[in-house]
């Protein structure tokens, strides 16, 4: 199944935009596709919808041959449709079946439901307002059809019967896929959000990273790990860390720009996908100029977590320390368009940025390295941040926390 329609910047996804575009067009297409070789064979089986007007076979054949070639888009190349296809394909078929009714003077029953097929489609596959408008189309085709062919006594019998029938299974089918849309997105906004710092997850992260080096785009990988993270944990518990972890992701989210995608990678180690934003005045601009710019990114994070001061766990030691001062140590790497030729896989880029951080802890910890260059020194008006001192039973440090 291909993902929903993405909202437009600052509001929500057009009404005729299908739920779930590539599915809803290429069924369209099919339905259409289907309805040609059902006029057809309708017409060879049952030679009364023909009509007594001379040309019934001609336009019967015809008006399938023109749904036919109207599907053939929308069932070999779906994802190239643009989003109006489905409702006008939808739209476009429900008219062409009316006027073949009129022409062959066809007002049997299921000349009728024929008439509605758009309105089922329209309210499983596309947006209420759209489903409502070719169910409302439906409905008048087969009332228009009915009073120029055997007059307002019919359109009376017939028509109430039919609104009735398509507006409940319009309501029924509308309501339950809202329902489910909504529990689609509950369900993926879990999926891709970490639970405890709201961040993406790395899932979330490899998508969109691999998304904009496939499409050519300038972009950024930066990483973060917060400095002697494991022995907050030992020394002042494991809610202190995660209030710690989360304080950070905080700060970090604070920098970013819109557009860009912040993720915890795993651990204490958090992940952004810088892009480039045209639109945005503080944005970078390409070559060396972004790669400054986006240090700049991370300097600010850095130096925010660097000025954070969070109350210790009340079952911390009493060492002298009345206040978590967290540190971040930043590796960032950059891939331009063109970059030297071949831009680089995903991994790639994180490898450079992992080894940046590598960089950054080497050279002291709390500062920022880009791959290629040398680490930065912490600005002199940050605090320093010591860890809190071990309890004298603290374990030995790991090679894990020693990055």
């Amino acid at each position: 199944m291909d993902q929903p329609t993405t909202p437009r910047a600052g509001g929500r996804p057009r009404w005729w935009t299908p739920r779930e575009p590539v599915a809803a067009t290429r069924v369209v297409g099919l339905l259409a596709l289907c309805g040609a070789v059902y006029t057809v064979v309708n017409g060879l089986v049952s030679p009364e919808v023909l009509g007594q007007r001379p040309g019934g076979w001609a336009a019967t054949v015809g008006a399938a041959a023109v749904m036919a070639l109207a599907s053939a888009w929308p069932v070999a190349r779906p994802e190239r449709c643009p989003g109006w296809a489905a409702v006008l394909l939808a739209s476009g078929a429900g008219l062409l079946v009316l006027l073949l009714d009129v022409f062959t003077q066809d007002t049997s029953f299921g000349a009728q439901v024929y008439l509605g097929w758009p309105a089922l489609y329209a309210a499983y596959h596309l947006r209420r307002a759209a489903a409502w408008l070719l169910t409302a189309q439906a409905v008048l085709a087969d009332a228009a059809l009915l009073a120029v062919l055997e007059g307002t006594a019919a359109v009376a019998r017939d028509v109430p019967a039919h609104l009735a029938t398509f507006a409940v299974v319009t309501a029924m089918l509308t309501a339950a896929r809202d329902r489910t849309d909504r529990l689609v997105q509950r369900l993926r906004h879990d999926a891709g959000t970490d639970a405890l710092t709201g961040l993406a997850t790395r899932r979330v992260f490899d998508a969109v990273l691999t998304e904009h080096l496939a499409a050519g785009r300038a972009c950024g990988v930066l990483l973060a790990d917060v400095d002697h993270f494991k022995r907050v944990n030992d020394v002042d518990g494991h809610a202190t860390g995660d209030a710690v972890l989360r304080a950070v992701a905080d700060q970090l989210r604070a920098v970013c720009r819109t557009g860009d995608v912040v993720a915890r990678y795993g651990g204490d180690e958090l992940a952004v996908v810088l892009v480039h934003d045209e639109h945005d005045p503080h944005g970078p601009g390409v070559g060396p100029l972004r790669a400054d710019a986006l240090h700049a990114v991370a300097e600010r994070f850095r130096a925010g977590v660097a000025a954070l001061r969070l109350p210790r766990s009340p079952l911390a030691p009493a060492d002298g320390v009345d206040a978590l001062r967290p540190t971040v140590s930043v590796g960032l790497a950059v891939s331009v368009p063109g970059d030297a030729g071949h831009p680089p896989a995903p991994h790639q880029l994180v490898a450079r940025a992992d080894q940046a951080l590598y960089a950054a802890k080497r050279a002291g910890r709390d500062r920022v390295a880009r791959a290629g260059h040398t680490a930065d020194a912490a600005a002199p008006a940050a605090p320093r941040v010591p860890a809190p001192a071990p309890a004298p039973d603290a374990p030995p440090v790991s090679a894990r926390e020693r990055r």
